[in-house]
C-alpha cells in the first residue's frame, strides 16, 4: 500500500483533532484503543451489537475475555464522555453549516459533553446576529445579539457555563471583526 496515495477525507481529521484538543496527546495515547474501535463501528467494519463485537473480537484478536470487557466498558465510557471523534456527529454539523449557507458567522459546532452537548452557531439575520442551538430536529433560538453586541438570552434555553463563556467569547471576536 502506497500511504502517498490515501485520501483521507476532512471530516477523519477534524474529528481526531478536536479529539486531540481535548485529551491531549497523553489522554489520545491512553484512549488509543477505544478510538480505533469506534472508528470501525461507526464505519461498518464491526457490528454495533455488543454480543456480536464479543464474537468478532474472540475471533480475530488474541484478547482474553476479561480485555475484550475492559474495552467495551471503556468505549461505552467513551461514548458518554467524548463523542467528538463521532463520524454522524460531525456530518451532522457539517450538513446543519451547509444548510445556513453563508449567513453562518461562527460556524456550528458541538459543545459540551454528554447529554448536554449542543450544536451552536450564530447567523446573520436581516441587520442582525442570531444565535441558534440545532441539536434537535427543528433549531432553537439561544439569544440574539443587539447592536451593542450584547446577548439577549431566551430564559427557556439552559446551557451550561463553558456553553454560555464559549458564545459571550464568540460575540467579542464578532465585535472586533466587525468594528
Amino acid at each position: 500500500m502506497n500511504l502517498k496515495n490515501i485520501q483521507i477525507p476532512d471530516h477523519e481529521i477534524e474529528g481526531l483533532m478536536r479529539t486531540l484538543k481535548e485529551l491531549g496527546i497523553k489522554g489520545l495515547m491512553e484512549w488509543s484503543d477505544v478510538l480505533v474501535w469506534n472508528h470501525l463501528i461507526e464505519r461498518n467494519f464491526v457490528p454495533s451489537n455488543k454480543d456480536k463485537q464479543i464474537q468478532v473480537l474472540k475471533e480475530n484478536t488474541e484478547m482474553t475475555y476479561g480485555q475484550i470487557v475492559e474495552l467495551l466498558q471503556r468505549y461505552d465510557k467513551w461514548k458518554e464522555v467524548l463523542p467528538s471523534y463521532s463520524l454522524s456527529l460531525n456530518q451532522r454539523m457539517d450538513s446543519i453549516n451547509s444548510q445556513w449557507g453563508s449567513n453562518v458567522v461562527v460556524p456550528f459546532t458541538w459543545i459540551g459533553t454528554g447529554p448536554y452537548k449542543k450544536l451552536i452557531g450564530i447567523v446573520k439575520e436581516g441587520k442582525g446576529y442570531t444565535i441558534y442551538d440545532n441539536t434537535g430536529k427543528i433549531h432553537m433560538l439561544v439569544g440574539n445579539v443587539n447592536e451593542n453586541y450584547g446577548i439577549h438570552w431566551n430564559d427557556y434555553m439552559k446551557l451550561t457555563t463553558p456553553q454560555t463563556k464559549y458564545l459571550v467569547d464568540k460575540v467579542k471576536e464578532l465585535k472586533e471583526r466587525i468594528v
